[in-house]
């Protein structure tokens, strides 16, 4: 079974990879989209498992490569 991600979590996604690319840290991405540090933390880790890399840096570069951001 594969799994599928709904709009909305691409969506945030996109998001919280945009404000990182445009913002350049963790905290300035959590206060821009209005989260808690943790919660964006816990974001890029899912998002770098789901893009089968290892940080976040890989994680946006790659979703600028596919054009995702």
């Amino acid at each position: 079974m594969t799994k599928t991600l709904s709009a909305d979590a691409v969506t945030l996604w996109q998001k919280i990879l945009h404000a990182l690319v445009e913002l350049g840290t963790l905290k300035a991405v959590a206060e821009h989209l209005h989260y808690n540090p943790a919660t964006v933390k816990r974001y890029l880790r899912s998002i770098c498992r789901k893009l089968k890399v290892k940080t976040a840096p890989q994680a946006t570069a790659l979703a600028v490569r596919l054009g995702l951001i």
